[in-house]
């Protein structure tokens, strides 16, 4: 272990690439052959494994596991955060004008315009394709904060150990859901190259969307990911070359967070709720809510009689039985993910690896998509992967890493000069 300096002192600059959706398997000499060349030269952790749920960079940023941070499935619900709160009676006004066509361009432009009014006044969240007379109900979770706030963390993270010893993060390369980052891939690299001739920035964060907007459009089994795989290790080897040539001396991480699983089934785990709810005559927004992830449904119960009837209901249900399962306290104290949380639910069901929840509260219904991520990280294509390389890296293979095992890498790389 190197020493630890101010920021007048010698620095060894990191490069933490998010690759987004890359799959362990991804990597090979015929279609990744630059990060083939890395894995097989530098340190290699094959198979990243992630924890349940959607807040991937809370583990890489601070260790924690989603029963630690607090942070489970990107929104959830917080009626007093909500950027929404207050503003029931325009989204009830809005929830009718939607409705008055079936038109999803009109749906399309009347969330549009919803997003840029609440762009305007700073806030990030979007309504995505939430009821909209549901929306102050909800906001982000671990994108609530910027991830350089003070708030933003319980614990020190990558970023505040960085600012700690004096130094700097370059940010404006990475994502986040509250982000108003309309950047390509090739700009957030173009970005960060730039960046690097600041000599007091120690840490950049970088984010590559392509493998996972690829896989969900195409599916991780489609013969076009190979190209886009090419394409994405050619962009990868151009900026480390371009990189290295205002900062020789860096080293890089490239993570991919989790993987990605062919979707064979959907189910409209929306409309089974409410059949259910209206055979025992609960209604919607009155004795219950629930939100739809691509790979959960989640459900508030707001009157006892919801959560007398409609819970062992859906515990009943073969339409979600037979495609899932409702995460138990149990299940969850072994996944690491929040039990008794009502952030995230009084009751979640979780789909089987491959059944993709249709329609959700994230998508077009019109859209397309044949992967997706979000399963049991039990199997092995929910799995992701790390390669590390630089000065100092000396060739290593490791075959499992948890994700947020990928903080402590960092860290060590960080202080290690």
């Amino acid at each position: 272990m190197g020493r630890r300096t101010d920021a007048t002192g010698p620095m060894t600059p990191l490069v933490l690439l998010l690759l987004d959706a890359c799959r362990w398997d991804y990597i090979d000499p015929e279609t990744t052959p630059f990060l083939w060349k890395q894995a097989e030269t530098g340190r290699h952790y094959r198979r990243v494994i992630p924890s349940p749920g959607f807040c991937e960079r809370t583990e890489m940023l601070t260790g924690m596991s989603p029963a630690e941070s607090g942070f489970f499935t990107a929104i959830g619900h917080n009626p007093e955060q909500s950027p929404y709160s207050g503003l029931k009676p325009l989204l009830s006004v809005l929830h009718g004008l939607e409705k008055l066509s079936t038109s999803a361009l009109w749906r399309k432009v009347l969330r549009r315009i919803l997003r840029q009014a609440m762009r305007r006044k700073g806030h990030g969240f979007g309504p995505y394709y939430i009821p909209l007379r549901l929306l102050d109900k909800f906001c982000l979770t671990e994108d609530y904060y910027d991830h350089r706030d003070p708030r933003a963390f319980s614990v020190p993270s990558l970023l505040s150990l960085v600012a700690e010893d004096g130094f700097r993060t370059h940010y404006d390369s990475f994502t986040a859901l509250g982000m108003f980052n309309t950047k390509s891939d090739e700009e957030r690299l173009d970005l960060a190259v730039k960046a690097a001739v600041c000599p007091t920035t120690k840490l950049f964060l970088v984010y590559h969307s392509a493998p996972d907007a690829f896989g969900h459009e195409l599916g991780p089994d489609h013969a076009g990911m190979k190209t886009a795989l090419a394409r994405v290790d050619e962009q990868i080897r151009r900026f480390y070359e371009d990189f290295l040539a205002r900062r020789p001396d860096a080293r890089f991480m490239i993570v991919g967070d989790h993987g990605m699983s062919q979707v064979h089934e959907r189910v409209d785990a929306g409309a089974e709720v409410l059949r259910i709810a209206n055979e025992l005559g609960l209604r919607v927004g009155k004795d219950f809510f629930f939100f739809l992830d691509s790979t959960m449904l989640r459900v508030w119960f707001e009157t006892p009689d919801a959560r007398s009837k409609l819970a062992p209901a859906i515990f009943e249900s073969h339409v979600l039985g037979s495609r899932g399962r409702v995460l138990t306290s149990q299940l969850a104290e072994s996944l690491h993910v929040p039990v008794a949380d009502r952030t995230y639910g009084d009751l979640i069901w979780w789909a089987d690896r491959g059944v993709l929840v249709w329609p959700d509260f994230f998508h077009s219904p019109d859209a397309h998509i044949s992967g997706m991520h979000g399963y049991d990280p039990s199997h092995a294509d929910s799995h992701g992967t790390c390669i590390v390389f630089g000065p100092g890296i000396s060739a290593r293979q490791v075959e499992t890493l948890e994700l947020r095992g990928v903080f402590e890498v960092a860290r060590e790389l960080l202080i290690d000069e």
